[in-house]
């Protein structure tokens, strides 16, 4: 039995973590989709189980921080962009380890005169801005992930895919 004796919640979650190995409470996790004249940023895995694949930028939300914060950030640690997110475009919802995992999906917009570069070369391999078409015809890290991105092309909203691991809106 744990008891959180004061109110830094980000030091009790992480101390949670390495005792245990796993988060307690839902796992989450955002996505930036940026969209620039008809195309979409995406980045290149260069570890993990998805290397070689490509996607949006994302990651895990941080104890201390709400999804728009952590999708920012996300955004910046690995394209080095400043945006500003747009809409809330999609929602994956799932199970994992017999947890809730949402991952959220922004729209976001970036000014044109900031060009994407690689921040970390052990996460991220390669950065390049794709048409809808072009997309099609990339690995992306999931079925899902090629969802999202179309939802972010297209900007509508609604239940689009229960793919078996997980249920998507956009």
């Amino acid at each position: 039995m744990f008891c959180l004796l004061h109110n830094d919640s980000k030091h009790f979650i992480i101390t949670l973590r390495g005792q245990f190995g796993y988060m307690m409470g839902p796992d989450i996790g955002v996505g930036v989709a940026v969209i620039n004249n008809e195309k979409v940023l995406l980045v290149k895995e260069s570890s993990g189980r998805n290397v070689g694949c490509w996607g949006i930028p994302k990651g895990k939300v941080d104890p201390s921080e709400n999804i728009e914060q952590a999708a920012l950030r996300e955004l910046h640690e690995e394209t080095g962009l400043q945006g500003k997110l747009i809409r809330l475009t999609g929602l994956r919802s799932d199970l994992r380890n017999d947890q809730v995992a949402l991952f959220f999906v922004f729209t976001a917009t970036v000014d044109s005169k900031q060009v994407p570069e690689i921040q970390d070369k052990d996460e991220i391999s390669d950065i390049g801005w794709f048409t809808a078409d072009e997309v099609r015809h990339l690995d992306l890290v999931s079925t899902n992930m090629s969802i999202l991105i179309e939802g972010a092309f297209e900007g509508e909203g609604g239940l689009v895919a229960n793919q078996g691991n997980g249920v998507v809106y956009v």
